[in-house]
């Protein structure tokens, strides 16, 4: 019914998407730095968290942990 198909894909990417020049070497960069800047954001907020649980609220340690 079709063309068979002979385990080989032929897959070739556009030179659209391509990594060459600073333009692409910036879109190959976008996801790393999203995830940075995420993480730069999460890391002190449970950080700020667990110090005012701990300062603030008199909790301990090993009790506050868990809450953040």
């Amino acid at each position: 019914m079709g063309a068979e198909y002979g385990g080989r894909a032929n897959i070739t990417e556009p030179a659209s998407l391509s990594n060459e020049g600073w333009v692409g070497q910036l879109r190959a960069s976008v996801r790393p730095v999203i995830t940075y800047l995420f993480f730069t954001l999460f890391a002190p907020v449970k950080a700020c968290t667990l110090y005012i649980l701990i300062t603030d609220h008199n909790i301990h340690l090993y009790q506050a942990l868990p809450q953040i």
